[in-house]
């Protein structure tokens, strides 16, 4: 129950503070009353927010979900967990392979080169848009001959006689 003195309870039911700014004000019950009690529902705090109750998500069981791109990497001998940049585990020794960002793999660019070397799409995946234009540009005007350059160029790169992408970054199995 509120007990309220007499200028709080004018002040209150007439929206005006004693420096006259504007107070908010309770909305009127609805015709059946408060559901669940007497009190009208919690008012908007002076930000305008109003105050979040918590709610009750119920009991999570196992491991925390994992979160990735965090900047860690697990190793494939032991499990630990290691740093993204480690070339060496620190709980085992063994040696892991550096994660470069945007490293591009072989395989994906290998395949594209021997199915669609004719338009460039190998070059266009490895970040040489120049090459790919001019390998489509070549294609056309030999009526497809052309097509040899890229299926050449892809088995070239699943050999491994092309090693790095346009930026000069190795490519990853």
């Amino acid at each position: 129950m509120l007990i309220v003195s007499g200028r709080e309870a004018a002040t209150y039911h007439s929206g005006m503070s004693d420096d006259g700014g504007q107070q908010p004000q309770a909305p009127p019950p609805p015709p059946g009353g408060w559901a669940g009690g007497s009190m009208p529902p919690p008012m908007a705090a002076p930000g305008g927010f109003a105050p979040q109750q918590a709610q009750n998500q119920g009991p999570t069981f196992g491991a925390p979900t994992p979160v990735y791109n965090s900047g860690v990497r697990f190793c494939g001998s032991c499990g630990n967990p290691i740093a993204n940049y480690a070339v060496q585990c620190t709980f085992c020794g063994a040696p892991v392979k550096a994660n470069v960002p945007g490293q591009k793999s072989k395989i994906a660019a290998g395949l594209l080169g021997i199915f669609f070397g004719g338009f460039g799409v190998h070059s266009f995946y490895l970040g040489d848009n120049k090459k790919g234009g001019i390998q489509i540009a070549v294609t056309i005007v030999t009526c497809g001959i052309g097509a040899i350059w890229g299926f050449v160029e892809g088995i070239m790169i699943l050999l491994g006689k092309v090693t790095v992408d346009a930026e000069g970054r190795p490519l990853g199995d």
